[in-house]
């Protein structure tokens, strides 16, 4: 078991690494080419879709990776239910556009939330394809399927921004991730979705996964409150120094803290009635993960400067004291 689990370790290191590098590069070029302001008019609309998709996903796909026994039934059931709450969402969204757009005084923010609001589908049924892999430890399909999916959207979000589409190459770019990341999928995945839906089985999946949603909603709250707040208070160009300044440190922890959990998890779910052994793993992986994530965090705050100004140049310098502080907080958290 545990050769089988460092080969998962290994492979959902290369999955969430790879895929975080191949953003980060997309990421870096596009802040070359793009204005601050169109990232900071991407960070509102990422945090009512990003709520949107938690929802939508319920935790459905936590919840088929916990469970002792899963059927193709079940992962159907899943799909058909967050297809149904995905449907029902969109349509809130697509009506409630024009309330967000007149709250901020952007009128192109209406039809840039209805287009970006179409990846809650895809990130729908993504989930349940990932939870299928996850759930087997079949973490190199994973990668694989990330990894094409980020280089095909990334090629197309920076080839719409060098033709000046301006927020649509980021709006594009999110929206492609997600079809392609299921198109992927699709390939190395051998369950599809077929025309069933057991309402016991929506009634177990649910009564995990609601929790997994919760805490999502709250997570994304968290995070994006303060990006709402600042869009109203100041304007989106100081939000899109803002927005870059936190999104590369949470990215470079996000790699290490994703790549253990997503074996940690459906590892601890196979552990779970035998208590003393869960609580030694789970002590071993919270201080490896210390021990790995503070110095990095560390070293980042003190060549921060120097590196934004490398990297992104030097329009983006008023986003070092975020990108500092940031790190800062992952050291310890």
């Amino acid at each position: 078991m545990v050769a089988g689990l460092k080969t998962s370790l290994f492979w959902s290191f290369m999955e969430q690494g790879g895929a975080s590098v191949i953003g980060m590069i997309v990421q870096i070029i596009l802040a070359r080419i793009l204005a601050p302001e169109a990232f900071g008019i991407m960070a509102i609309l990422l945090v009512f879709t990003s709520i949107m998709a938690s929802i939508a996903q319920s935790g459905l796909g936590s919840s088929l990776i916990q469970r002792s026994k899963v059927d193709d039934d079940s992962y159907s059931t899943a799909f058909w239910l967050s297809g149904c709450i995905a449907l029902f969402l969109y349509i809130l969204l697509f009506f409630g556009a024009p309330i967000v757009a007149s709250f901020y005084q952007m009128s192109d923010m209406t039809l840039y939330l209805r287009v970006l609001g179409l990846t809650i589908f895809f990130n729908a049924f993504n989930s349940i394809q990932r939870s299928y892999l996850q759930r087997s430890l079949d973490f190199k399909a994973l990668f694989k399927a990330n990894f094409l999916g980020l280089l095909l959207s990334g090629i197309i979000g920076v080839v719409c921004a060098l033709l000046g589409f301006g927020v649509w190459a980021l709006v594009v770019q999110s929206l492609t991730q997600g079809i392609c990341a299921c198109i992927t999928l699709l390939y190395f995945v051998p369950w599809k979705p077929k025309l069933v839906f057991r309402k016991d089985e929506a009634r177990g999946l649910f009564q995990f996964g609601w929790k997994i949603c919760a805490t999502g909603i709250i997570n994304v709250l968290y995070d994006g409150t303060a990006e709402l707040v600042i869009g109203k208070a100041c304007n989106a160009t100081q939000l899109g120094y803002y927005s870059q300044g936190r999104k590369y440190p949470l990215q470079v922890v996000g790699v290490l803290t994703n790549a253990i959990s997503n074996v940690i998890f459906p590892t601890f779910s196979k552990m779970k009635e035998d208590m003393v052994s869960l609580r030694l793993l789970l002590k071993n992986v919270l201080s490896v993960g210390t021990f790995v994530i503070a110095p990095i965090s560390i070293l980042f705050c003190v060549i921060a400067e120097p590196l934004i100004a490398v990297l992104l140049t030097e329009k983006w310098l008023p986003s070092v004291p975020i990108f500092q502080l940031i790190f800062f907080a992952n050291a310890f958290l």
